[in-house]
């Protein structure tokens, strides 16, 4: 009889962790019939005078933004980003405050301050690099590659 007793207990005791598990383990509960799923509410159409309205907003919001870019263009940074598309916005805030950064193309340099008042070449067994000379001798820069690579400027 003692071990009928342990045998119901442990057939109970083994039910009871299977449903437990099952429990656990399905997101649905315990071997329950799924949850139906949140469904959109349904649309409404709108009114011909909501189609309407939302299309004058559309349009005023085309004509803000319209405006919005036409100044920009007016502005510096603006002038230097139509010219030079593919510049990033920094690079064309640079060149519009007429700063220059090493690591600008020559390009860029040039767009900033200009045509220098003369260029001095320096070669070395590493390559060619040339020296821009800016304000009567004040300002140079240093530019190997394309690239300027050192700015100098006298006090």
């Amino acid at each position: 009889m003692k071990t009928t007793i342990v045998g119901i207990i442990t057939l109970a005791l083994v039910g009871l962790v299977a449903l437990v598990w099952v429990a656990l383990t399905n997101p649905n509960g315990a071997g329950l019939k799924p949850t139906a799923q949140p469904t959109a509410p349904p649309t409404v159409p709108l009114t011909p005078e909501q189609v309407a309205a939302e299309a004058r907003q559309r349009k005023v919001m085309e004509e803000r933004a319209r405006k919005q870019h036409a100044e920009y263009l007016k502005s510096p940074v603006g002038r230097v980003s139509s010219k030079h598309p593919g510049w990033s916005i920094d690079v064309c805030t640079i060149v519009a405050a007429h700063k220059v950064r090493i690591g600008m193309t020559a390009e860029q340099a040039l767009a900033s301050w200009g045509r220098p008042e003369s260029i001095n070449d320096t070669t070395t067994p590493n390559g060619t690099m040339s020296q821009w000379v800016y304000n009567d001798h004040s300002a140079y820069l240093y530019v190997a590659n394309g690239v300027v690579v050192a700015s100098q400027t006298s006090r």
